[in-house]
């Protein structure tokens, strides 16, 4: 893949550097988006929408640890084959037809809102997505941030990275507004950040070896919280005689290896996270077909005055 370009609505055109990106493990994906293995192993029959899934190989990953999700991929730069996903849309996000109540989960990792051109597309990506999740599913995008200068080559007329990143924030937070003074059961818009907060300082001595143990023990509890809860699940699946117990120990012992490196220093993406306090968007839809159909109208008329293309269109 080289570099690459897409036009907004407003004409804006932007350039990406999308060499060297293609490809994540599904496990790296996981845990940046803070989804537990116990969540992981219940997503088997569920409908799942990545956007932005590149040529990840996401089924296939998905597959030898058991768990068998439908999954659909959508992006407008990369195509994909059977080992990626079980459907795929290649096209701009902001532009194809929302499809309304579809999946359970709509996932991102390090996609959009990142390739935001406009302050209206870092905003409005979120009610946008939104509409795609079926009453009760769950959306998460990490980092939540639009803005990326290290992909963005080609810079726009008009680009302003500092208002791009504050419109997604802001829009995360006008969206939770509207959700909380329409009261409806379930429906849930926030951004949040993973559970440890790591300093820079902190950050270089676990990785420098003249400094052992010098993260705080209640820093490194934190950081142990999602391993061992891991570990304790592959112990109860090994003690009632369930299959896959040894993709499933290979899964852990992924998170581990990339989690903890030693007792007293860790590294991978979960410690990048912490260091850097990126945040990740949360929102799950309300519980009723009735409440998403008042979401619905809620999240599309926020997108529409965001002059999101697919949202204008539906109104």
């Amino acid at each position: 893949m080289e570099i690459v370009s897409r036009k907004t609505a407003n004409g804006s055109e932007g350039e990406f550097d999308f060499r060297g990106y293609p490809q994540h493990n599904i496990w790296e994906i996981m845990q940046d988006l803070w989804i537990t293995p116990d969540e992981m192993w219940e997503m088997t029959g569920k409908k799942i929408l990545f956007i932005g899934g590149a040529e990840t190989p996401m089924r296939a990953q998905f597959a030898s640890y058991g768990i068998n999700p439908e999954i659909t991929n959508m992006d407008m730069y990369f195509d994909a084959d059977e080992k990626n996903a079980h459907h795929h849309i290649k096209a701009d996000f902001f532009e194809h037809p929302p499809m309304l109540d579809e999946f359970d989960y709509v996932l991102l990792d390090y996609s959009l809102p990142l390739y935001a051109l406009t302050e209206d597309e870092a905003a409005g990506f979120f009610a946008l997505a939104a509409l795609y999740l079926k009453p009760g599913g769950k959306f998460r995008a990490f980092p939540m941030n639009g803005g990326d200068p290290e992909r963005l080559v080609g810079v726009p007329e008009g680009y302003d990275l500092g208002k791009i990143q504050k419109a997604s924030y802001k829009g995360m937070k006008e969206i939770a507004e509207i959700l909380r003074q329409a009261k409806l059961e379930g429906a849930v818009a926030r951004a949040e950040l993973n559970p440890v907060n790591i300093t820079d300082e902190e950050y270089i001595r676990m990785r420098n070896p003249l400094y052992p143990g010098s993260i705080s023990p209640k820093k490194f509890g934190l950081m142990l919280v999602e391993i061992n809860k891991a570990m304790d699940l592959a112990k109860r699946e090994i003690e009632a005689g369930r299959p896959f117990d040894g993709r499933k120990l290979a899964y852990l012992e992924n998170l581990q290896k990339y989690s903890c490196t030693s007792f007293s220093w860790c590294s991978g993406a979960l410690i990048l996270q912490c260091m850097s306090k990126a945040k990740r968007a949360v929102i799950a839809a309300p519980n009723t077909a009735e409440d998403k159909a008042k979401f619905n109208e809620l999240m599309l008329g926020y997108a529409a005055r965001r002059h999101i293309p697919a949202a204008m269109n539906m109104r």
